[in-house]
């Protein structure tokens, strides 16, 4: 069953995100939706509707990859889209074609020598895990989520067994860019570096027959669309050749570093809060109280 998000309220204030951050940096940053129109996280956030110009859709996404102007940091979301929404009851195979469509644009644009593309998802997509999700500070992760990395620099049939949250994303662009870790819970999250290999560059793998699709389409015969003659895919670097161990972890992060917001806290607008329900209900008994008395007293409405 997929998780309900409630709210907002309450907000997380600009200035605690990592656009905020990349903002105050100098970093450009770009937050992709289907037709430009916000969604989760980008409603959550308050102060965000300042930052407009970051908010594009998919459309501009592939003519800014296309003319070299894509953002440094950008974000590409799949939900409030039905046709590319993986959750049950959608086609999951629709949205692994629009995935796999924005994979190819990406290797095959001028921007794919410098890009490091994660890919990950909200849900893990199952009932059961076989690996006990560990405790830190006293609180359980979840289940586990896949985590890929597509890049020229990642390493090919590599597995990693780095301790990892969302929040590992977040610090990996901190270490690119030298940036200070955003807060404490990302200062202590491990970076995904053990997923690269500087030493080499591979060429992209490509899947030919998805790139003359549009974008925006929606598959009504899946039998066409049968990707399983693609596997198992024939290694780019045969695995005796390799200059690394197919499994591997990490315990870099940026824990030892000055953070860049300090406290955290979450916004609610006073209309909004309690506060503001429990003064209404105070006030509708005190002027019900009112009523009856101006009643009682022969001065109240019949």
């Amino acid at each position: 069953m997929r998780g309900v998000c409630q709210g907002p309220p309450p907000y997380v204030p600009f200035n605690q995100t990592i656009f905020s951050e990349l903002s105050s940096y100098g970093i450009s940053w770009g937050f992709y939706t289907y037709n430009g129109s916000p969604v989760d996280p980008w409603e959550y956030i308050y102060g965000i509707e300042k930052y407009t110009n970051n908010l594009h859709s998919w459309q501009e996404f592939l003519s800014e990859l296309e003319n070299n102007t894509l953002p440094s940091v950008t974000w590409i979301f799949s939900q409030d889209f039905q046709d590319y929404d993986m959750g049950p009851p959608k086609e999951i195979l629709q949205g692994e074609l629009f995935l796999l469509y924005l994979i190819n644009k990406i290797e095959t644009s001028p921007v794919w020598n410098s890009t490091a593309i994660f890919v990950t998802w909200d849900e893990f997509g199952g009932f059961y895990d076989h690996v006990s999700p560990p405790s830190v500070d006293g609180l359980q992760y979840g289940p586990r989520v896949p985590f890929i990395v597509i890049s020229p620099y990642s390493k090919e049939d590599y597995v990693s067994h780095t301790l990892m949250t969302h929040m590992s994303i977040l610090a990996f662009i901190d270490y690119n860019w030298n940036l200070p870790p955003l807060n404490k819970n990302v200062a202590m999250s491990n970076i995904p570096i053990d997923m690269f290999s500087f030493q080499e560059k591979r060429s992209p793998i490509k899947f030919p027959n998805i790139l003359s699709k549009n974008i925006i389409f929606k598959v009504e015969n899946f039998s066409n669309y049968n990707l399983s003659k693609y596997f198992p895919l024939k290694p780019q670097i045969p695995f005796n050749e390799l200059i690394y161990e197919r499994y591997g972890n990490s315990s870099l992060n940026l824990s030892s570093y000055n953070v860049y917001v300090k406290t955290n806290y979450s916004y609610t607008p006073f209309f909004l809060s309690m506060y503001f329900i429990v003064i209404l209900l105070v006030l509708e008994i005190l002027l019900f109280t009112i009523f009856l008395y101006l009643r009682k007293r022969g001065g109240g409405i019949e």
